[in-house]
C-alpha cells in the first residue's frame, strides 16, 4: 500500500511538473487604416477597429459645412486601406454623376447602361471588396468590360 501511495505521489508530481498552463491570449481588435478626403477640414488617415461601418467613423471626422453625409451608406463596411471621399452638397441636377461607392441599386439604375443585374453586382462587389479607389476599378465587376465602361464612365464618380 505504501508503495502504491509513493507511486501515485510520484506520478502526480511528474504530471504537475510537466503541465504548463495555457496562458489565455487576448485578441485585441485588429486595426485598419482608412484615408478620408473630400469635405473634411483635414484629409487624413484614421485607424479604426476591423469590421466597422461608415457610421462608426463619421463621429471622428471634422466635416465642412458643405459635407453631404446623406449620400453615404452608413452601413457600408470599411476595409483596410479604403479611401472614403465625403461628398459635397450639390443642387438637384439631372446631370449629376452617380457615386459608385455609395449609390444603392435604385440610384445605379439611373445610369444609362447599368441594368438591374449590373447594379446588384456593383453593390455586391463593393460589400465584398470595399470601396472603389478610382472609377476604372468598376471594370473588376463581373459583366463590366471596356465597352460598357466607355458607355458609363462619364456618368459615374467615386
Amino acid at each position: 500500500m505504501k508503495s502504491l501511495l509513493i507511486f501515485l505521489f510520484s506520478l502526480t508530481m511528474i504530471l504537475l511538473l510537466r503541465w504548463k498552463p495555457q496562458i489565455q491570449q487576448f485578441q485585441f481588435d485588429e486595426q485598419i487604416k482608412i484615408f478620408v478626403k473630400g469635405e473634411v477640414l483635414e484629409p487624413k488617415e484614421y485607424s479604426i477597429a476591423k469590421n466597422k461601418q461608415i457610421k462608426d467613423l463619421l463621429p471622428l471626422l471634422n466635416l465642412t459645412k458643405d459635407a453631404d453625409v446623406q449620400q453615404l451608406n452608413p452601413y457600408q463596411y470599411l476595409h483596410h486601406e479604403d479611401v472614403l471621399t465625403i461628398p459635397i452638397k450639390q443642387a438637384e441636377n439631372n446631370d449629376s454623376k452617380v457615386n459608385i461607392n455609395y449609390a444603392d441599386i435604385e440610384k445605379l439604375l439611373q445610369v444609362d447602361g447599368i441594368g438591374k443585374v449590373t447594379a446588384e453586382r456593383i453593390v455586391a462587389y463593393r460589400l465584398e471588396n470595399g470601396l472603389f479607389q478610382r472609377i476604372e476599378d468598376v471594370l473588376k465587376v463581373k459583366g463590366i468590360g471596356e465597352k460598357k465602361f466607355q458607355q458609363i464612365k462619364d456618368f459615374i464618380e467615386i
